[in-house]
């Protein structure tokens, strides 16, 4: 829900939706392939509302930025021959921490996005972590990012504030998980603190 009191959806097939509680009404937000102003995939994967009233989302290809009130989407995809577009793979979360930093997230690690030039930086195994397929991100009071991945949970100490040098600490099922394999699309933290995760099995 925004600002506004729109209810934004996202749809396998069938694009970014608005819905108004108000009037009942639905508009629809689909690829064209002739508006490179359009989403580039009608399937999302995760959608926010950032800090500043857009709508982050995620799909098969691209992270995106709606724009409300031009009703334009602005794609950032993987560029061959650009190390500092997001990496290739598919996009499954897109996250807002505490210091407005947005993190992007799939089967290709972590990618934090420079909302000034619109370039990612790149965190993956060779930075520590267990896995490159991250399926949530959540972050606790103290600046602590927490990834389920599929080789199980990582706290990324003080992730919040972007450590040049990032440090991980994995939990799994010899710590008590009850699976190593994380569900994409089901962290999310409560209003009590806590948090509500999905494992694979």
């Amino acid at each position: 829900e925004d600002s506004n009191g729109y209810l934004w959806l996202a749809t396998n097939e069938g694009g970014l939706n608005r819905f108004n509680p108000k009037t009942g009404q639905f508009k629809s937000f689909t690829h064209d392939p002739e508006n490179p102003k359009s989403t580039s995939h009608n399937s999302i994967n995760h959608l926010i509302v950032s800090s500043d009233g857009k709508i982050l989302l995620t799909n098969y290809v691209a992270f995106e930025i709606f724009d409300p009130a031009s009703e334009e989407f602005t794609r950032f995809i993987y560029e061959t021959d650009n190390p500092s577009s997001l990496r290739r793979g598919q996009t499954t979360a897109v996250f807002e921490d505490s210091n407005g930093n947005i993190w992007v997230a799939g089967n290709m690690g972590l990618n934090l996005f420079n909302r000034e030039n619109g370039s990612f930086r790149h965190i993956t195994t060779s930075h520590g972590l267990p896995n490159n397929t991250i399926q949530g991100i959540l972050e606790d009071d103290n600046k602590n990012l927490w990834l389920t991945t599929n080789k199980g949970i990582v706290k990324f100490i003080n992730g919040a504030n972007a450590p040049l040098y990032p440090e991980f600490r994995v939990f799994d099922k010899d710590d008590g998980l009850p699976s190593n394999d994380f569900i994409a699309r089901s962290a999310h933290r409560g209003a009590d603190g806590f948090f509500n995760i999905v494992t694979g099995k």
